[in-house]
């Protein structure tokens, strides 16, 4: 696999931590780069496998923050499980089931979603 690749492959597990949906990657004219964006938001990932001195070879907003675009309740509920593990916060440790506090994120995303749209 050659270094483009790899760091695509970067880009893309980056920008899915963070929440965006890429579209395909589109190599530049030079063969070199190649850039991408979120087809929810529009934030931009670019992979260059030979950057100037000091330069970044995967970067954009897309391999840098969360999306802005709305997420779905499921997504919201997936998030907040994700994070929970990831923070050691287990079934037992938290004294109740996560996926209980799962519905609870659920629900309040709905009840905020339906209030901010009224």
């Amino acid at each position: 696999m050659n270094r483009v690749y790899r760091l695509i492959r970067d880009a893309k597990e980056s920008s899915a931590y963070r929440g965006h949906a890429l579209t395909r990657f589109v190599h530049a004219e030079d063969g070199n780069s190649a850039r991408a964006h979120c087809r929810r938001c529009g934030a931009v990932a670019v992979v260059n496998p030979s950057p100037l001195p000091n330069g970044i070879d995967v970067h954009g907003e897309a391999v840098a923050v969360h999306c802005s675009a709305p997420k779905s309740v499921p997504e919201v509920a997936r998030a907040i499980l994700s994070d929970l593990r990831e923070l050691g916060i287990t079934d037992r440790s938290a004294g109740v089931e996560l996926a209980d506090l799962a519905d609870a994120a659920m629900l309040w995303h709905s009840l905020l979603k339906e209030a901010l749209e009224t």
